[in-house]
């Protein structure tokens, strides 16, 4: 019985819809001393702390219009704090024309897997042409799980980005299909209180009479 459920758990996982569900992220009301430069020759990362295991499937930064100049950029995640771990994975993304200012959404098609309570490290580079569109957070708002680089690695103490990543996750399960002769869900620590109550929704395929819930002899 044990593997048929397991199978069956198994099974739901691989066909059920998968949502995007916000993890870290910094929005600091004092944007402080503007933005710092991605470009070809200078670039500009931010460490931070996942709160959720998956793979990564969108990150946003703050975009400024100033000193915008259309062309090729990456995003590069590196494991651990600053640029000297592992790469994970690169996504790379073209500006054409300037958005408006505000938030910038870069989808990760890369898979970058990520896992919860681990640091990482977003870089974001200039492949072609440069532009400035990214804002740091001041100091009334500091991002407290990273730190600020820039510069090819130096670290920034003052300030952080303006930031938030996205993790795909399973969406949760909605029903179980059992086969009528002996498969059962167990909840063998279930500590209830006082008063309670228990639901369930039955569609049966047979007239024969039998448990749907059960507690202890019950």
């Amino acid at each position: 019985m044990k593997l048929k459920l397991y199978l069956l758990l198994i099974a739901f996982w691989h066909l059920a819809s998968y949502s995007q569900t916000l993890d870290a992220n910094n929005s600091p009301t004092n944007s402080g001393g503007g933005g710092f430069a991605v470009s070809t020759s200078q670039n500009v990362g931010q460490s931070f702390l996942a709160g959720l295991t998956g793979p990564l499937s969108q990150i946003n930064v703050y975009f400024l219009t100033s000193s915008f100049t259309p062309g090729d950029f990456s995003v590069t995640i590196y494991d651990g704090s600053g640029y000297g771990g592992s790469v994970l994975g690169t996504q790379t993304f073209t500006l054409t024309t300037a958005p408006p200012e505000g938030e910038l959404i870069i989808p990760i098609s890369s898979t970058i897997n990520i896992t919860s309570g681990n640091t990482y490290t977003m870089r974001l580079d200039g492949i072609s042409g440069s532009g400035t569109f990214l804002a740091p957070g001041g100091s009334t708002g500091p991002y407290a799980d990273g730190i600020l680089y820039f510069a090819n690695g130096s670290t920034f103490g003052a300030y952080d980005l303006w930031f938030k990543t996205f993790v795909t996750l399973p969406a949760q399960a909605t029903h179980l299909n059992f086969d009528g002769v002996d498969d059962y869900v167990a909840l063998n620590h279930f500590e209830r209180p006082q008063e309670f109550s228990v639901e369930a929704w039955v569609k049966s395929s047979s007239s024969l009479q039998n448990t749907i819930l059960g507690w202890g002899t019950n």
